[in-house]
């Protein structure tokens, strides 16, 4: 299965998450997200060594060969594939023009398109849905104008947020991360962010639902809405990682 790379985001302890379109001679275009077993270390995670600034396979834009593959749907994670890493292979990259025409043939218009009518806005910063829906767990927004992106800080700790408006929910502000905007020690990278955030006259974004997660605990468990990736329309490939 030969997939290209969309989404390609930070996780905690230094570990990534990357998925992507299917390109076959059927022209699928559904998002695939490649994971491995889920048994200690990884948990699932791809290792940073797998981005290829570190000798590994992913890169945004990448068209990455993951061998054979096992479907390992688990609503709303409609997209997870078992796959062994070690027989992966980078076959080659896209270029920005090409990169720009998949978002465009994948993209929506709204974010309950992607994930369905299960999606609530809980407050002005948080959207979820409740634990095991969901139509998917991944897809592409856009494109957006009148959008921020910025720093943040919330309980003493530095942030990346993204506000944008949807059609279904209205204004909303997410997390980002975007693995290109974090730094190795886990810091956001306030030059990059700064740089981009001033050429987002328009944009797609790579959109996400998180594994369930149970915080606040009063809400339950639920899967929670992130902004993966985001590409300013003209230079959506602004950097690989």
């Amino acid at each position: 299965m030969r997939i290209a790379i969309n989404h390609l985001t930070r996780m905690s302890k230094g570990y990534v998450c990357a998925a992507g379109v299917a390109v076959s001679s059927e022209e699928d275009y559904s998002h695939i997200r490649p994971v491995t077993e889920y048994v200690r270390p990884h948990y699932g995670r791809l290792a940073p060594s797998s981005l290829r600034s570190k000798g590994g396979q992913f890169a945004l834009g990448a068209v990455v060969d993951l061998g054979t593959t096992d479907h390992r749907p688990d609503d709303p994670q409609i997209e997870d594939h078992l796959f062994k890493r070690w027989k992966a292979n980078h076959i080659s990259d896209l270029i920005p023009d090409e990169f720009e025409e998949l978002l465009k043939r994948v993209a929506s218009a709204s974010l309950r398109h992607i994930f369905g009518e299960e999606l609530e806005l809980l407050s002005s910063t948080a959207a979820a849905t409740p634990e095991g829906e969901g139509l998917a767990s991944l897809g592409v927004l856009g494109p957006l104008d009148s959008v921020e992106l910025f720093e943040s800080k919330y309980r003493g700790k530095s942030g990346i947020r993204f506000s944008f408006t949807d059609p279904d929910l209205g204004d909303i502000t997410r997390p980002v991360t975007d693995v290109r905007l974090w730094q190795p020690d886990g810091t956001p990278s306030t030059y990059d962010i700064e740089e981009i955030g001033a050429r987002l006259e328009s944009c797609y974004i790579a959109v996400g639902l998180t594994r369930a997660i149970e915080y606040p605990r009063y809400l339950g468990k639920k899967h929670w809405l992130q902004v993966n990736n985001i590409f300013p329309l003209g230079n959506t490939l602004w950097a690989r990682e």
